[in-house]
């Protein structure tokens, strides 16, 4: 399954992988599913948390030409033990669509990991595969290529990718209540431009009847984001406030109410 790839200045970006534990059939559906996703990008390599998954697990497949076979490599909680050497080499990344930059890298590494079965190895790399073994590894690490720019350039990168991400993001109107669509509204929140969140009005709640706000209203007025909590939603006044929201998606999870 081809999985979507996040783009900087996506904040999942800087988590760093947690180590893995479990060697079981989710982790190598897991790799498939990757190794799926970088062929499809194209690239030649990708790390578990540039699709917002938290482990220290990356693939590397720098195989240059197309009759050329695969060399698909696992890599699982690795540790670069031993760096020599220095050059430069212009760098892409899958999380900077359209980008390349010069780079400073070691010339050769030697890294241990563990393969998709758990079993240790240790690798001496130099060359392409030297290069993207570095580059990935930076991602477990919540590193990204743009750190290792000089702050000029750090800064024009970053505002030409905030200007994309803006121009890329839907502008959504939420609508959900309960615990149960609190997860929803935070993944979208990572991907997408939410303009209002529309939640059940507060309640009275426990024995002193005080009123209690929805979960999602309370996670939504954390994350900074504007919040409607109207008494009637099927009414023409309702209906033309929408309507001047101009949002691209309207996405409903758990509101409480049926909706026109």
């Amino acid at each position: 399954m081809i999985r979507p790839i996040l783009f900087y200045p996506d904040k999942r970006l800087r988590d760093p992988g947690k180590e893995v534990e479990e060697f079981d059939a989710e982790l190598h559906q897991l790799i498939e599913d990757m190794a799926e996703t970088m062929y499809a990008a194209p690239g030649v390599g990708l790390a578990a948390p540039q699709l917002g998954i938290s482990k220290r697990l990356f693939i590397v497949d720098v195989a240059s030409d197309e009759d050329e076979p695969s060399d698909l490599r696992v890599f699982i909680n690795p540790e670069i033990i031993a760096t020599e050497g220095e050059m430069t080499f212009n760098e892409g990344c899958l999380s900077f669509p359209g980008v390349r930059e010069d780079i400073d890298r070691a010339e050769r590494v030697t890294v241990k990991a563990l393969d998709q079965d758990g079993q240790p190895f240790e690798l001496e790399a130099d060359g392409l595969l030297g290069i993207v073994i570095q580059h990935e590894n930076d991602h477990l690490n919540g590193e990204l290529m743009i750190d290792h720019l000089s702050v000029l350039r750090r800064r024009m990168l970053h505002r030409a990718m905030s200007k994309r991400a803006a121009a890329d993001a839907a502008r959504t109107i939420f609508f959900g209540s309960p615990d149960f669509a609190v997860p929803c509204l935070e993944a979208l929140d990572h991907i997408s431009e939410i303009t209002v969140v529309i939640s059940q009005p507060d309640r009275p709640a426990g024995r002193g009847l005080a009123m209690r706000p929805p979960a999602v209203k309370k996670r939504a007025l954390e994350l900074g984001l504007e919040v409607w909590q109207p008494k009637k939603v099927r009414t023409a006044e309702f209906a033309e406030k929408l309507r001047a929201l101009d949002a691209d998606v309207a996405v409903v999870v758990a509101y409480g109410r049926i909706l026109p």
